[in-house]
């Protein structure tokens, strides 16, 4: 999946979601935090994190968010691939279970004295 196609699905679901009526509603800050390190050690990644810290003070949309802010990235970046989950097989934490420890088991004289 493309950088535009990931920030495009997110914008509408995220603007979904702020607009919602509830007794929980995410700000603007809170929605974007996760997309901060979509360009990680891309070119316009310096710019596009400044242009958020100031847009996140009078921006009411992430779609505004996104229209004040990307055109820090350069095109190419945007069209291309995310490298670091493109590339994740879909079964790759199938198994994660038996790579970790055992869990903790309390040893019945612990509880007596305990």
């Amino acid at each position: 999946m493309h950088h535009i196609q990931v920030l495009e699905e997110y914008q509408q679901y995220g603007d979904s979601v702020m607009g919602e009526s509830g007794s929980y509603k995410p700000n603007l800050r809170q929605m974007v935090k996760p997309l901060l390190g979509i360009f990680h050690s891309e070119p316009g990644n310096g710019l596009w994190k400044r242009k958020a810290d100031a847009a996140l003070k009078h921006c009411e949309t992430i779609e505004d968010f996104l229209e004040e802010t990307l055109d820090a990235i350069p095109d190419d970046v945007l069209d291309s691939t995310l490298s670091s989950m493109s590339s994740c097989d879909e079964d790759a934490f199938a198994d994660v279970h038996s790579s970790l420890p055992p869990p903790y088991r309390i040893r019945e004289q612990e509880m007596i004295y305990a």
